[in-house]
């Protein structure tokens, strides 16, 4: 049984500020997904996926952006979860600036796409992750 907690993280916008928090969990989770965590729900089809994310547990968050990636509408995720759009019209935001991130390289980031990635709370290894390299700080 996995105990209920809290944590405090301060950002800039209310994704970075998510963002670290879901580093501090201890859960071994580089953030918003964007990690190796994210391989857990590869094989769950969609369906599966909503049936889990109705039910509060600690990987729900992670699931839902599993649903967004796959191109669930947050209208769908909140007939199942009941989680205010705003809260998911803020995860989409992680989600939509994570594609983004995939497209490009350590090569050809811009200063202001890196700026903005960060601002978005995206750590050096979720970036990493997402361009299959190991980044040093």
């Amino acid at each position: 049984m996995q105990s209920v907690g809290e944590v405090m993280s301060i950002g800039r916008t209310f994704p970075e500020s998510l963002q670290k928090a879901l580093r501090s969990l201890e859960l071994g989770r580089h953030g918003f997904n964007a990690d190796p965590g994210e391989k857990d729900f590869e094989s769950l089809s969609d369906d599966e996926l909503l049936r889990k994310v109705s039910i509060p547990t600690p990987e729900r968050l992670f699931q839902i952006g599993e649903l967004i990636l796959r191109g669930i509408s947050v209208e769908k995720i909140h007939e199942e979860t009941y989680i205010d759009f705003w809260f998911l019209d803020q995860l989409q935001i992680i989600v939509e600036e994570r594609e983004y991130l995939e497209s490009l390289s350590v090569e050809t980031i811009s200063n202001q796409d890196l700026r903005r990635a960060k601002r978005l709370g995206f750590s050096d290894e979720q970036l990493g992750y997402l361009w299959n390299q190991r980044l040093s700080r």
